[in-house]
């Protein structure tokens, strides 16, 4: 999805003194427009997350079950796939993780984590910070490259 973002007459203008009212509030009103764009375009992936999370586990429903009856343990070849495949895990060799997949960590840890011992025993979760760091850049280099510059 492509995020038009409207080039500012009044952003990079050296004296800004001298730019009329109108014109600071016009481009304000575009840069807000702007903002809503990008974020638009995240809730549309957080959208797309939500809908496929944890869909290892319905499309290997049979090896699913067998891995969630050895409680995911022994190496055991489904759950090493869904771990590999589901991005929310935040495996580390997910070179191109992104805020996404942090926030979807956040949501399944959350859900699995109340549904089990219910909203007072539940732990937060713990992420690396250059993880996380990691993740924020290359979410910004992702909408970055999604920008499209609109030059009236």
């Amino acid at each position: 999805m492509k995020i038009p973002i409207r080039k500012s007459p009044t952003a990079n203008n050296k004296d800004w003194s001298k730019i009329p009212e109108e014109e600071v509030f016009d481009s304000t009103i575009s840069h807000i427009a702007d903002v809503a764009c990008v974020l638009e375009n995240i809730v549309e992936e957080l959208r797309a997350r939500a809908i496929k999370h944890d869909h290892t586990k319905a499309e290997y429903r049979q090896k699913f079950y067998k891995a969630f009856q050895n409680r995911f343990q022994n190496d055991d070849e489904w759950w090493t796939f869904h771990k590999e495949t589901e991005r929310h895990h935040l495996d580390e060799s997910f070179d191109d993780i992104d805020l996404i997949d942090v926030l979807e960590h956040l949501a399944d840890g959350l859900a699995a984590s109340c549904a089990r011992r219910g909203k007072d025993d539940v732990y937060p979760p713990r992420i690396d910070p250059i993880l996380l760091e990691k993740a924020m850049l290359n979410t910004f280099y992702k909408l970055l490259e999604s920008v499209e510059i609109i030059d009236e």
